[in-house]
Parts: C-alpha cells; structure tokens; sequence
C-alpha cells in the first residue's frame, strides 16, 4: 500500500479551497510527492473528466456521467446541441457540488463533426464567473 505525503507549501491554506491529486499521478521531482492542482484547475479538471465520462464506465458509480458520446452519432443540429447541453448539466448539477453553473452553449461544427460546448460556472466561494471549452469529437 502506498502512502501519500504532503509537504507544507501542498497544504491547502486558506486562499487554496479545493486541491485533487494530479491524475497522471505525476510526482515531484525533489520530494517524489504527487503533484497537486488546486481551486480552478482542479474544478475544471474534474468537469472535464465529467463531461467526458460515460454512464456505467465508472466501477461501482454507474450514474456518474455526462453520456454525450453518444449524441455525438446523431445529425449535429439545434436539438442535438440541446440534448448535449441538457445532459451537461444535468451531470454539473449532480455530480459536482464544488461549482455553481451559470449556463452550457453547444455550437455545432459541421464541417468537422464536432461540437464545441462552453461552460460558464464559478467556484463555490468565489466570485469571478470561470469558462471553460471543449471540442467534443465523434471517434470511430
């Protein structure tokens, strides 16, 4: 079993509210600690890893999950884009209770099948409004 060490300057202080370890486990060079990414780094992060996360790929959390991949298959319209916002949110509001979302834009690309989704959200906590976008592409 590994253990997880901290040193000082990774302690959450009080201008640091929320810290997640890095996900490619990265570690530090000198102290061969984990790599932290903290406050809006570490939020949009984990709305990312929501967004991009299907429903039942999770073991032992099958509801944890945006589930737009498979939207991504269907003609790329008005109502398209709003069943990917809907479920956006939907995966936001449920699963992540760090951030406040103030709204989802999906704007289709139809020349390269895509969608380019805009999160606008703050931090609990906070008060400056953060964005953040992603360009969701069909694969195979």
């Amino acid at each position: 079993m590994a253990s997880v060490r901290f040193n000082t300057e990774d302690r959450i202080s009080a201008n640091n509210i929320y810290a997640d370890i890095s996900l490619n486990l990265d570690t530090n060079i000198k102290s061969k600690d984990l790599l932290m990414i903290r406050d809006e780094n570490a939020i949009r992060r984990s709305i990312k890893n929501l967004v991009l996360t299907n429903k039942y790929e999770r073991f032992f959390e099958p509801e944890i999950g945006g589930n737009v991949t498979g939207l991504l298959f269907e003609n790329l319209d008005t109502l398209t884009c709003s069943q990917i916002e809907n479920h956006i949110e939907a995966a936001i509001k449920n699963h992540e209770p760090r951030a406040r979302l103030l709204r989802v834009v999906a704007i289709p690309d139809l020349n390269n099948n895509a969608v380019t989704v805009t999160i606008h959200f703050t931090i609990l906590g906070g008060k400056k409004p953060l964005e953040l976008t992603l360009l969701l592409e069909r694969i195979r």
